[in-house]
């Protein structure tokens, strides 16, 4: 979510800021979801956010002057890193039944709709 926080400030007088607000609540929605599910089964939730953190890195650096569609790419690069996470979670016997209905009901649409929708954004943000 930090890392569409700093997104947004690329789109602060965009029509598409918008867009980028949905996409950021969704993933605050689904790392509630996934933190309970963890917890409920007694697990800890990660404390780290992985390569978002990395991608988020690239809007922090005070020399970065990120145009709006490498911010976009960035962002699709890690939507997609995200899916990919999820598919190997969901081909892996040791993950719970549970967590991967949650995968499958709750997080694996969003993530998709989220694809969609910043590829929707690239071609409107040569």
């Amino acid at each position: 979510m930090a890392t569409y926080d700093l997104a947004l400030d690329r789109f602060r007088r965009s029509p598409d800021r918008q867009i980028l607000k949905r996409i950021r609540s969704d993933h605050q929605e689904s790392l509630l979801s996934l933190e309970e599910s963890i917890v409920a089964a007694g697990g800890l939730p990660e404390t780290s956010f992985g390569p978002w953190e990395g991608f988020g890195n690239a809007f922090e650096d005070p020399s970065s002057h990120l145009e709006q569609s490498m911010a976009l790419e960035l962002l699709k690069l890690g939507e997609a890193h995200e899916l990919d996470d999820y598919e190997h979670a969901l081909a892996d016997a040791r993950v719970a039944e549970g967590v991967k209905a949650i995968i499958r009901q709750n997080l694996l649409p969003p993530i998709k709709r989220h694809l969609d929708a910043l590829e929707s954004l690239t071609l409107s943000n040569p």
